[in-house]
């Protein structure tokens, strides 16, 4: 789940992924990814761009975190900006297992 922590107005949004060989591919995804992100469920599912690109430079470290391959004992919440197609920064919560 995504949130943008400053606006709680903004909705939430869910994404599930898949393990499919090494590579973690977004399966389900809400409509409300472009209100996050300003690009469409569409792009998302089709990769382009491709998910982890959409992380704040400064904020790189914590994709390979919340994209790991093992499981989690419980759920782990973080904060991290990511950028929107139309180049703003965006600081979320993410909360994940």
């Amino acid at each position: 789940m995504l949130r943008a922590p400053t606006q709680s107005s903004l909705p939430e949004v869910t994404l599930s992924f898949l393990l499919k060989g090494n590579e973690l591919q977004c399966f389900d995804i809400n409509n409300d990814i472009v209100f996050l992100t300003g690009y469409t469920v569409q792009d998302i599912l089709e990769n382009t761009p491709r998910f982890n690109s959409l992380f704040h430079p400064d904020d790189n470290d914590i994709a390979p975190t919340i994209f790991s391959h093992t499981n989690q004992a419980k759920q782990t919440s973080l904060t991290f900006r990511i950028i929107q197609k139309d180049g703003r920064a965006e600081a979320l919560s993410a909360a994940y297992t």
